[in-house]
């Protein structure tokens, strides 16, 4: 796992930044979700909206995630999901 962080890191030294598609996949990381579903369909999306309205877009200032079109947000988004 540190070496998961050291690549990252390492990658990010003097200006050069790895696009989000190229970050490693979190449950690789953390490993998969754990527990039962707590809802599917319809229901999932819109709980997933009101948690992503809540959160700040790290790209775009003042903009929720569930509201912006960047990839970060995007992948923030399915994160939550």
């Amino acid at each position: 796992m540190l070496g998961v962080y050291l690549m990252i890191f390492a990658a990010s030294n003097a200006g050069d930044v790895l696009p989000v598609s190229e970050l490693p996949e979190p449950a690789k990381i953390v490993g998969n979700p754990q527990g039962s579903t707590i809802a599917v369909g319809p229901e999932l999306e819109a709980i997933t909206e009101a948690v992503g309205s809540r959160m700040c877009c790290p790209v775009c200032q003042g903009s929720s995630v569930s509201a912006s079109p960047s990839e970060m947000a995007r992948n923030m988004k399915a994160q939550v999901k």
